[in-house]
């Protein structure tokens, strides 16, 4: 991250504003282990990610992947196919995965407010590559 906001010349207070406009929080996106795949929705990853004219999965290092993408349509979609095939309610499934899943099979723009843990968990569910599915 601290590379890519290098690279097009930003400074932290420039990318304040994904994170709630404060630079702390921005610093601790680019320092602390692990806070990116937590403090972030999916959608302010993508706003973040257009600022610094890279594509998300750049940050993940998904290379092999090529032009492969899963969609929140298609992503959705598969978690139907799985509730089908194992007979699994709904509730089990977000306790199984630990995360809410319902708003986003009613309204599929739900997934943008998913954070990357999220994505992570549902999509090892799903035997998904989750690089593939972030926006």
């Amino acid at each position: 991250l601290k590379r890519a906001r290098e690279a097009v010349g930003k400074a932290p207070e420039n990318l304040a504003e994904f994170v709630d406009n404060s630079v702390s929080s921005y610093y601790d996106l680019e320092n602390c282990d692990g806070e990116l795949y937590m403090a972030l929705s999916l959608g302010d990853l993508s706003r973040l990610c257009c600022a610094l004219r890279i594509k998300p999965r750049d940050l993940f290092d998904a290379g092999g992947t090529g032009d492969q993408t899963v969609s929140p349509e298609h992503l959705i979609s598969k978690v139907r196919e799985h509730l089908n095939a194992t007979g699994m309610a709904i509730a089990d499934f977000e306790e199984r995965i630990g995360f809410e899943i319902a708003p986003a099979l009613k309204d599929v723009s739900k997934v943008m407010d998913w954070n990357i843990d999220f994505l992570r968990w549902l999509c090892r569910e799903l035997v998904l590559d989750w690089r593939l599915a972030l926006p």
